[in-house]
């Protein structure tokens, strides 16, 4: 008997000891899982096609406005571009904000003085130039020039086209005794310095631009070979699409800056 009792004592011990050892191995087991839990890196979340697209840069703007021409700039004009007794008003004109690929091919903003019926289409016609990546070095009021005049580019316009600035309107008289088409803003000198007026008798337009009356264009730089203007290049076909007409197609003299749309 009394080696049974000992036996069942025995056992119990046994018994308890092992769950004992099943408590402590299910607490370090828990204690484990913890752990790893906690150092576990966290899942990769693909970033959201809303966050990418804000991330990208508006793309600049290729066609740009019109509006009536601001005081401060009609006061800047009076006596300049605008003399007294013009007979064409400032309410038959408007002010453009265009945008060019200057001759860094660069994003750049100027004004244009043009007639207000031909805004519209003044603003499609830089948007296409600007869409062919068409190099235009300077596009300022001729206003701007009335400081630069030298006793070679002795005249507003002159002094414009010798600085190769493109511009529209200007209230001046043609060498044949009437206004020009620039007095109404239906014409568009374009790089004139590059794109000189050269006269039937062979006297050049602006005088520092005699180096392009040539117009083959193998003698010059890159730049300035894009922006000579010839007859059926894009450029040209861009205004003639428009109903312009171009001043290289005139006979005897040739005005290869000059582009005009007469309106009736």
């Amino acid at each position: 008997m009394k080696f049974k009792a000992l036996l069942i004592t025995s056992l119990c011990a046994v018994v308890v000891l092992l769950g004992v050892l099943v408590v402590l191995l299910a607490q370090a087991l828990a204690a484990d899982s913890s752990s790893s839990d906690e150092t576990a890196p966290p899942p990769i979340t693909e970033p959201s096609s809303s966050i990418a697209a804000v991330s990208e840069p508006p793309a600049p703007p290729r066609r740009g406005s019109h509006a009536a021409i601001p005081p401060e700039v009609r006061a800047s004009m009076k006596g300049i571009s605008m003399p007294e007794g013009a007979t064409v008003s400032y309410d038959d004109l408007e002010y453009l904000t265009v945008y060019y690929h200057d001759f860094n091919y660069e994003h750049s903003e100027g004004h244009i003085i043009v007639a207000r019926e031909l805004a519209e289409e003044v603003l499609d016609i830089f948007a296409e130039l600007y869409d062919i990546r068409y190099p235009i070095e300077s596009v300022k009021l001729i206003d701007e020039f009335d400081g630069m005049k030298t006793k070679e580019l002795d005249t507003l316009d002159r002094a414009s086209m010798g600085n190769n600035n493109t511009s529209a309107f200007c209230y001046r008289m043609t060498g044949y005794g009437t206004l020009s088409q620039h007095s109404y803003g239906r014409a568009i000198d374009l790089n004139p310095k590059i794109n000189p007026y050269i006269t039937s008798n062979g006297n050049v337009s602006p005088a520092n631009a005699k180096q392009y009356v040539s117009r083959d264009g193998t003698s010059f730089s890159e730049i300035e070979q894009a922006a000579m203007v010839h007859k059926d290049d894009a450029v040209y076909n861009i205004f003639i699409a428009h109903g312009w007409k171009w001043g290289g197609d005139w006979k005897g003299e040739k005005d290869y800056q000059h582009f005009e749309k007469r309106i009736n």
